[in-house]
């Protein structure tokens, strides 16, 4: 295959073609993103999840756009066309030098927002998964332009990991089992994470793309088993930063499909209940029986995410 070989950005752009974005010199490496829309809109923030890019919000964005909204996206390191540099943060196996840790990903959020001069701007973070807990790790600390936060199958309270999971975690026994079985483990978690994949060519085309990743892209594979192990939902608990971000008083919509396995429909609920302990003057759901964890995928219910995402940001917006 075109990837053999490759690893990090050369692997994902053989895999998927070039970068429809520009690049960012930022803190670990270099960060891929994509800004458009008028800048008199009001900026809204989409954050892919764990093993995905921002090409998953292609139909989110082009879908606010049209609405006016300025809309930012961009890959977290060594997912998508983003890299941590590679001579700092060699990657010869399935264990990854950096501690991709929430802080890790709030900074790169912070790091891109001022390089391209928004991070004084009102804004709306919408976030996917692990996405989500970084738009809360984010909003916990930078409220003062916050007008609305959307979490989407939100990675962020206690995760119950699997035994394969926490044995993965040891530093040297883990690294032969993620070796040796990781891969698999991984791509069984990404095909369970969508709803009828058989049905629809661009999400079989996007699951064959993840699994040429997991097992040709070691910088890929490596950053996401260090997520496991380091930040925080995966290991222990983001509901500080939650409890800190529901402090601003702005308001919450939540989406979720009633089926998750990956991010089960009660931590929502879980969620929903913290934010209105905490005085959220406005907390809101949209959820889907029988949905997986992309809920927003086109198998899914794309439209009615796109919908409800676009519902919350022009209410929000007025």
């Amino acid at each position: 295959m075109a990837e053999s070989g490759l690893t990090g950005r050369a692997c994902f752009e053989a895999i998927n073609g070039p970068a429809p974005g520009k690049f960012l010199a930022t803190e670990h490496g270099t960060t891929h993103y994509v800004l458009e829309g008028p800048e008199s809109g009001l900026l809204v923030l989409l954050q892919h999840g764990l093993g995905s890019n921002l090409g998953i919000f292609n139909k989110i964005a082009a879908d606010l756009v049209k609405m006016g909204m300025r809309v930012l996206r961009f890959d977290f390191y060594d997912r998508g066309y983003s890299e941590t540099d590679p001579e700092r943060y060699p990657v010869p196996s399935v264990s990854h030098p950096l501690d991709f840790t929430l802080d890790l990903y709030t900074k790169q959020v912070r790091e891109v927002m001022t390089a391209l001069g928004l991070q004084d701007k009102d804004y709306i973070f919408c976030g996917h998964s692990t996405g989500g807990v970084a738009a809360i790790g984010y909003a916990s600390q930078y409220s003062d332009h916050l007008k609305g936060l959307l979490l989407m199958s939100s990675v962020c309270l206690p995760a119950s990991k699997p035994l394969t999971a926490r044995v993965a975690d040891l530093p040297i026994v883990g690294s032969l089992i993620v070796k040796y079985f990781g891969a698999n483990a991984m791509i069984k978690f990404v095909n369970a994470s969508c709803n009828n994949p058989g049905e629809f060519p661009e999400v079989q085309e996007f699951l064959n793309k993840v699994r040429r990743n997991v097992h040709a892209n070691k910088r890929y594979f490596a950053s996401i088993r260090s997520t496991n192990a380091h930040c925080k939902g995966f290991v222990g608990s983001a509901e500080a930063e939650f409890r800190q971000f529901c402090k601003s008083k702005v308001p919450l919509h939540m989406i979720w499909g009633r089926a998750d396995t990956s991010v089960p429909y009660s931590q929502c609920l879980a969620l929903k209940k913290i934010a209105e302990e905490e005085g959220v003057p406005e907390v809101t759901e949209t959820s889907f029986d029988g949905m997986p964890h992309n809920v927003f995928f086109v198998d899914a219910k794309e439209e009615e995410c796109s919908k409800s995402i676009c519902e919350f940001v022009s209410k929000v917006s007025k």
